[in-house]
């Protein structure tokens, strides 16, 4: 679905959001979207789209320029109180406290949430142990790499239990297995009813997670739907990657710096590698995803400039 005006009543409903920075920088352009409860919403782009800024003014460390995010009906703005409350962050850059073991760590911020010292304790065990953390439990969190750090605070806003969770960027800096760790933790607190926004710019883990997609570049929103919905905008399931400049007619081509594309259906793949290769060109053939559908409403590819 191309993105509108109109926005749904959700948990979280973001309006004509606009933030412009005091050094002049416009990081954000009217932003609107909606967050029902009970879905996992991945705010996706490159870095420096936006995400983060929209995060942090829905998570009220940040005021907006122009425009209102509601939580659970409170105003960012106006009631910043009542949304730190129900909410609970894994910010984008936030690392746990070095001299902190894990287990003290989360045990800690459970007990600032209001939790009585033995479901603080119970909680903890359970989600350190839901991140695959046990064997790191009881280090002290200054000898833990920078991965296993990522993985403490996901566990620690799991934890919480929070009405809504903003995760910003949650898996970056960890290797593919600890990232599939984390997507398994996601997929339970989803199934346990959590309301969850997550940014990324990793599409693979969009496509794993989200049950709706806003696409967001150069702080616009450029398209919000389902993974279906997405699927239906890109419109072949199967694209030729040319390395080099051609046309083959009959064909519409996407050109991107350096590389040719051609989306199409599974009978045509073969002949247009086969016209490709006759013209002394490399070419692969893959599945579409969700790169495509950034790439159709972009021109460009997400790692450029990321």
């Amino acid at each position: 679905m191309v993105v509108g005006l109109v926005v749904a009543v959700g948990v979280i409903v973001s309006r004509d959001v606009w933030k412009r920075y005091g050094s002049g920088v416009l990081a954000l352009r009217g932003v609107s979207f909606s967050v029902e409860r009970g879905r996992l919403v991945a705010l996706l782009g490159r870095n420096g789209a936006g995400k983060t800024t929209w995060v942090r003014i829905a998570s009220t460390q940040l005021l907006p320029t122009r425009g209102t995010v509601e939580v659970l009906g409170f105003d960012v703005v106006s009631d910043p109180w009542s949304v730190r409350e129900v909410i609970a962050m894994v910010p984008q850059e936030g690392f746990p406290m070095d001299l902190l073991t894990p287990f003290e760590f989360v045990f800690s911020y459970l007990l600032i949430r209001g939790y009585s010292r033995s479901e603080a304790k119970k909680l903890a065990r359970e989600f350190l142990s839901l991140l695959e953390l046990e064997p790191y439990m009881n280090t002290t969190i200054g000898e833990l790499s920078g991965g296993l750090k990522r993985r403490v605070m996901v566990a620690t806003v799991l934890a919480s239990n929070a009405e809504v969770l903003f995760l910003d960027e949650p898996t970056t800096g960890l290797d593919p297995i600890a990232r599939r760790g984390v997507w398994r933790a996601l997929k339970e607190a989803k199934r346990a009813g959590g309301t969850m926004l997550l940014t990324t710019h990793y599409m693979d883990e969009a496509e794993s997670l989200a049950d709706e997609v806003v696409l967001v570049h150069d702080g616009k929103v450029m398209f919000v739907g389902s993974i279906n919905d997405a699927r239906k905008a890109i419109g072949s399931k199967f694209k030729v990657e040319v390395y080099g400049d051609l046309d083959i007619d009959g064909y519409d081509a996407l050109k991107l710096r350096g590389m040719t594309i051609f989306y199409v259906d599974e009978g045509e793949a073969e002949e247009v590698l086969r016209r490709v290769v006759q013209r002394g060109f490399d070419a692969t053939v893959k599945a579409t995803s969700l790169e495509d559908l950034f790439i159709k409403v972009t021109g460009e590819r997400i790692e450029e400039g990321s």
